[in-house]
């Protein structure tokens, strides 16, 4: 299964999780995801196509009120990891404000504040779970 990875804010083995319990392989000083399990996910898949139509707002509200959201609340994720997070949205909102618009719409549907949905603009990067 690899070598041990070095010990640091993103590694989860650093914070006990079993690297097998979600089908990971530690490669070097980075953990990946299992490829023949990305392939029978991906066979599984059902992909419904859909038309969209409305400000990205619109659609985010739309998308939050039919499928909800996922990941940790602001204050399930560890702070420095919180903190990237608010750094990341910053970046989005300057490069292209109508996703930062629409995640707003699908959190704030889903019944969560906006910052309840950090997660979804750096997805597990920067530190581990508080």
């Amino acid at each position: 299964m690899g070598r041990p990875a070095s010990a640091g804010p993103t590694n989860l083995l650093a914070k006990g999780v079993s690297v097998s319990e979600y089908s990971l392989d530690v490669v070097g000083d980075s953990t990946v995801i299992d490829p023949e399990r990305d392939r029978e996910q991906e066979a599984a898949a059902d992909y419904a196509a859909y038309v969209v139509r409305g400000t990205h707002g619109h659609i985010g509200r739309r998308l939050g009120e039919r499928y909800g959201t996922f990941g940790p609340t602001a204050g399930e994720m560890h702070p420095d990891h919180a903190d990237f997070a608010r750094a990341c949205r910053d970046a989005v909102a300057r490069a292209y404000p109508a996703l930062v618009e629409e995640i707003d719409g699908q959190a704030q549907a889903s019944g969560r504040s906006v910052e309840d949905a950090l997660w979804h603009y750096s997805l597990g990067v920067g530190a581990p779970l508080a």
